[in-house]
């Protein structure tokens, strides 16, 4: 076998551990090209698409997918170096206040129109508006005004400078003509992901919720077109059965491979396995203005409670780094924070008891205002190795005083739960706490994540500092002084938890060795497809 490391740093990885199932269905034998090369590239996902909305997705799985069909103005590659895309070239204002962007002409969207200005300043335009609802608002409310001076110039006027505005160009353009004759709006958007237009080198086919989503090759792409005739992403859940499903040669590619299958595997020479370090990372995250989270000593109570070397240990079998901070040591403005809360039960106890806790008759603690420390942690189903991390805290935390009850949903299930709380204004304790992953982008800003008014502040943190430091962030355009900002950021957050930091991944995927040329980006989308052939 054939093992790829894309890089050497050995932080963990967020995989499903295996169990017993059926196994999945046998897709059809691909005929092959005429130089006897395989054409059609199955790909075995743990979760299905959500939404194909560029705008309106936030979930990794689809971003996935809808970054095939869609193209920014700018893209990305490799480690995040930047590329132009849309765009040929752009230019800014010495205020930083005015951007300008020069498009490629001569692109067309998947119907056939021509790709103009007016498809981008619609596409943001639909971000901005408040009725769509969109959850990268807050990346983009800093425009004034969009000028289309001709059909291939878009000139954005921003109401102050925004250092991380170029990374976010990379939102994927739809078609201003297709959306607007299709009819699509804040009330239909959802017709969207059954016939989605853009300008990427992929064409949705089909997609069949929970069965399967096929994409075409776009033979007349601007760039160049992939060797590849046909993509299809199938959900298997089960991580026992997606395994099984690849080894059997049903799926050509899998992600989130188990450490101990990564070596079993590394026995064949079947597969090609790419190691590659994320900035994801996996956390606890609570609700902070849901009652028994408002008060900082119960935080750091449950911090305190938390081994995550014994967590890393024995879920993880070792791949993985312990995270006390949302920026991973490959991020280019990570800055090293001594541990603050290091594993110490004894310390959680005492906090809770210098606080004014008292255990009740059933063993846990009561706040000095009579607020029961007991909360309820939702988990998504077919997720194995976060739900073994939350049977492991709950008893960590049960050892302290603190009930945890979990709650097993569908990945979508427990998002909709979410955005009623966030941006609905659903009551606070209709959702407590959740345990996920999250994954930054290259640029330090994380204003949608962690500001008052982020659109994927999934931890309803207010914090008035923290909130003027993504802000001081987002005008400062010396390297710097930014850095010096986000290295303030990165030792506030990591003393005032505004969630419960568990560790940073790396990815292990494996594909079928009868194809090559992948090359994954280390945020772990799939773009590198459009190099991948059969041999």
């Amino acid at each position: 076998m054939k093992k790829r490391f894309i890089s050497a740093i050995a932080l963990l990885i967020v995989t499903a551990m295996l169990f017993g199932c059926n196994q999945a269905p046998t897709p059809a034998p691909d005929p092959g090209s005429e130089d006897g090369g395989k054409t059609t590239l199955t790909i075995g996902s743990a979760y299905d698409i959500i939404s194909l909305v560029p705008f309106l997705s936030t979930d990794s799985p689809s971003g996935d997918v809808h970054t095939l069909i869609h193209e920014g103005l700018i893209g990305y590659v490799d480690n995040y170096e930047m590329i132009p895309k849309l765009a040929e070239t752009w230019e800014t204002s010495e205020d930083g206040k005015t951007w300008t962007f020069y498009l490629r002409e001569g692109v067309t969207f998947h119907d056939g129109s021509e790709f103009t200005a007016a498809d981008v300043k619609f596409t943001f335009e639909q971000i901005l508006d408040p009725a769509i609802k969109s959850n990268h608002y807050k990346n983009y409310e800093v425009i004034e005004s969009i000028e289309t001076p001709d059909d291939f110039t878009v000139v954005f006027n921003l109401n102050k400078p925004f250092a991380p505005f170029l990374d976010r160009m990379n939102m994927g353009i739809v078609s201003k003509t297709y959306v607007e004759a299709q009819g699509f709006n804040e009330n239909n958007y959802n017709g969207y992901n059954l016939a989605p237009v853009g300008t990427g080198p992929w064409i949705l086919n089909e997609w069949m919720p929970e069965t399967s989503l096929t994409l075409d090759v776009n033979a007349d792409y601007w760039g160049t077109v992939p060797t590849l005739e046909k993509v299809i992403f199938k959900p298997i859940p089960e991580a026992s059965v997606r395994l099984i499903s690849f080894e059997n040669h049903e799926v050509d590619y899998i992600q989130g491979i188990s450490p101990d299958d990564v070596n079993r595997l590394a026995e064949s020479d079947k597969f090609t396995i790419f190691t590659y370090p994320q900035l994801r990372f996996a956390y606890l995250a609570w609700n902070n203005q849901y009652e028994v989270f408002k008060d900082k000593a119960l935080r750091q109570a449950l911090a305190y409670a938390t081994d995550k070397e014994t967590l890393i240990a024995s879920i993880l079998n070792g791949f993985g780094v312990n995270a006390n901070t949302t920026y991973a040591p490959n991020h280019s403005y990570y800055h090293e924070v001594p541990e603050l809360y290091g594993y110490d039960p004894a310390k959680a106890t005492s906090i809770l008891d210098e606080a004014g806790y008292i255990k009740g008759d059933d063993g846990i603690y009561v706040s000095p205002s009579g607020v029961k420390a007991s909360f309820e942690t939702m988990v998504t189903s077919n997720d194995e190795v976060f739900t073994q991390i939350a049977l492991l805290l709950r008893q960590w935390f049960k050892d302290i005083g603190v009930e945890m009850n979990i709650k097993t949903m569908e990945k979508s299930a427990m998002y909709d739960i979410m955005d009623r709380v966030i941006l609905d204004g659903a009551p606070d304790e209709t959702y407590q706490s959740m345990i996920g992953s999250m994954g930054p982008t290259s640029d330090p800003d994380q204003i949608r994540y962690l500001h008052s008014d982020g659109g994927l502040n999934d931890y309803r943190y207010m914090n008035e500092k923290v909130d003027a430091l993504l802000e001081a962030g987002l005008v400062e355009s010396d390297s710097v002084k930014r850095a010096e900002i986000y290295k303030e950021l990165q030792e506030y957050i990591a003393e005032d938890l505004p969630m419960l930091y568990l560790y940073f991944t790396v990815a292990n995927n494996a594909m079928a060795s009868e194809f090559e040329g992948m090359n994954p980006s280390p945020y772990g989308q799939l773009a590198a497809l459009n190099l991948v052939k059969g041999k």
